[in-house]
């Protein structure tokens, strides 16, 4: 990227917010655990979530918080099963699932202050993941 990655968020937000668009993060990662105790998350159960954003079914779903990423995650998605969009319900167990949480947070937090210079302190204290719980 030949600017700061800021540059790239500002734009994001003007271009959502004129448009009215909405922005979601899909997971195509791991599911049921971390790499190597997990899996990947199926093509299927992705290809579900994209048909859902467009069909904007997802729009109507109840929503779980998760405090830390301070992210809204749907309760429900047609063909996804729900326990996987509540990723500490169907890890091995809570306390691996926290701990690993925690250590991405951690990641985030660092790899993030290479770029912080250039960002407005309101965004700094405002985004990001949570490292306090």
């Amino acid at each position: 990227m030949p600017l700061h990655p800021y540059t790239y968020a500002e734009k994001l937000a003007e271009m959502t917010e004129r448009y009215g668009a909405k922005v979601w993060l899909i997971n195509t990662g791991w599911v049921r655990g971390k790499f190597g105790v997990g899996h990947r998350m199926s093509l299927t159960q992705t290809r579900a979530i994209i048909d859902s954003i467009h069909d904007e079914s997802l729009n109507m779903s109840d929503c779980n918080h998760m405090r830390r990423f301070d992210l809204q995650v749907p309760k429900t998605c047609f063909g996804v099963d729900p326990e996987i969009l509540r990723p500490i319900d169907c890890w091995p167990d809570r306390e691996s699932y926290k701990k690993e949480a925690k250590a991405l947070a951690e990641k985030f937090a660092k790899n993030f202050e290479r770029y912080a210079d250039g960002v407005p302190a309101s965004v700094i204290e405002k985004g990001g993941p949570k490292l306090d719980f």
